[in-house]
């Protein structure tokens, strides 16, 4: 993608573990050097390579296990991934009515998964119970956030 906007940046482990902070956008912006009309560009570029019709298969029984939950509980995704691209996800699966809210990286920016306000926020804005809350989580950032803030977590090894 890079090539596409003429960028000549190398990106190696290196340079994001020094410079990446959970939010892409200002990776891009920052360190990259990507206006907010190419960052706005990138996503249409990134959408066009990914296609906006992709779908990553959901686990067998896994809408099912969702809509079950959703009668009992208030469904919130909290991800480090970007809005946009995860309610076309929810939306083409059928599942984007059973989520309260999608918190990705743009509603929390600035603060990485490794950060308490990931869980604190939904729950002060939503208005949840923190002992009714539950956290579900593919990462070890996931878990151990969750046990920071006091939540009870399931491990997955998908997301």
């Amino acid at each position: 993608m890079l090539e596409h906007f003429k960028k000549d940046v190398a990106i190696d482990e290196t340079i994001l573990r020094k410079n990446w902070r959970g939010d892409w956008k200002n990776f891009y912006r920052n360190h990259l050097g990507f206006s907010d009309a190419e960052i706005k560009k990138s996503i249409e570029v990134f959408r066009g390579l990914k296609g906006e019709e992709y779908l990553p298969p959901l686990a067998k029984g896994i809408k099912e296990v969702l809509a079950n939950l959703a009668e009992d509980f208030t469904l919130v995704i909290v991800s480090s991934g970007y809005t946009e691209n995860i309610k076309p996800v929810l939306r083409n699966n059928g599942i984007d009515e059973l989520f309260s809210k999608v918190y990705g990286s743009s509603e929390l920016s600035g603060f990485a998964k490794s950060q308490p306000e990931v869980f604190q926020i939904p729950i002060k804005e939503l208005n949840l119970m923190r002992e009714k809350t539950y956290t579900v989580g593919d990462s070890i950032d996931d878990i151990r956030t969750a046990r920071i803030v006091g939540l009870p977590v399931i491990a997955c090894t998908w997301g």
